[in-house]
């Protein structure tokens, strides 16, 4: 029989957050914003994390862990806040969490979530409001930076599976990127909410298989006035 024990307990210091980060934003409101879905394996990549403690964290180091604990390497992020530290880091080939430890003080956190180096990047189209009762089109980049696959395109707008995904299935060479399209038609009911889109771009028939996702929250605005725009 296999049993599973759970600790769990209480402490002032802890590992907030770790994310992967990249510049962005709006003219004048530049800055380091979360990037869509997973790192991409062979890029540069920033990694910033947020820590708590009773009394700021000295010399907190930064480590990447195995699946089963096992340091992997330890990286290097600058001190940019009282509690904030991010700088650019290697990917390891390998499933990974990241922690935090301080030597003397003798503690180690490690968060929760789990990332995974990828060959695939998908890069979402900008809007961030759609409107309610009208089919919009949505454009989306599929990036392939491993060598030629075919990748199979699915998506999710709220609780529905979407079907005008165009096209499903491309060829992409080394290096290289195409466009697909999505047709999004939410509900008048739906008018007001804010929905979450999934983009999902997985391999297939490859030797080395990857997947990478967007995950965007898109507000369901008003109705259009006026006549139906032309879609191309």
């Amino acid at each position: 029989q296999r049993f599973w024990l759970v600790v769990h307990a209480r402490s002032e210091i802890d590992l907030l957050a770790a994310e992967f980060v990249a510049p962005g934003g709006r003219a004048g409101h530049e800055g380091l914003l979360r990037i869509q879905g997973q790192p991409v394996r062979g890029r540069p990549a920033i990694l910033r994390a947020r820590t708590s403690g009773p009394e700021r964290m000295k010399a907190p180091s930064f480590l990447l862990l195995s699946l089963d604990g096992r340091p992997l390497q330890h990286v290097d992020l600058p001190r940019v806040d009282e509690d904030e530290f991010a700088g650019q880091i290697d990917l390891p080939a390998v499933p990974f969490r990241v922690a935090v430890a301080e030597t003397d003080a003798g503690y180690q956190r490690v968060r929760r979530g789990l990332f995974h180096a990828e060959l695939v990047e998908v890069r979402p189209d900008p809007a961030d409001t759609i409107p309610a009762g009208e089919e919009t089109a949505l454009v989306y980049t599929i990036r392939n930076h491993g060598p030629a696959a075919r990748f199979r395109i699915q998506a999710t707008f709220g609780s529905r599976i979407l079907d005008r995904v165009e096209p499903a299935v491309i060829e992409i060479p080394p290096g290289g990127e195409e466009a697909v399209t999505l047709r999004l038609t939410p509900l008048a009911s739906e008018s007001g909410q804010t929905l979450r889109l999934i983009v999902l771009a997985t391999s297939e028939g490859t030797a080395l298989p990857t997947s990478n996702s967007s995950v965007r929250e898109l507000r369901v605005g008003q109705a259009l006035a006026g006549p139906r725009p032309h879609l191309h």
